[in-house]
């Protein structure tokens, strides 16, 4: 399961920075359904209160799914 999720968090700081910038208006982000629900809500909850205008999208998905959107670029985390 870490290796699953282990990118997503590396890139949070990136993120954060391109989030700052105002370059990012929307974020498109995969998971797993155990990721969306356990681990993403606290997370959302605080980049809500920095950003309340970010417009967030959650698409849920086995590896192999978010990966193909990942490559047709229909997600934003890589």
């Amino acid at each position: 399961m870490y290796e699953y999720i282990q990118p997503f968090f590396s890139n949070l700081e990136s993120m954060a920075a391109e989030l700052q910038g105002g370059k990012t208006r929307q974020i498109r982000i995969g998971a797993s359904t155990i990721v969306l629900r356990d681990h993403l809500p606290e997370l959302l909850q605080s980049v809500r209160k920095k950003f309340p205008n970010l417009k967030i999208g959650l698409r849920e998905g086995h590896q192999a799914e978010l990966e193909g959107l990942l490559q047709r670029e229909e997600l934003d985390w890589r």
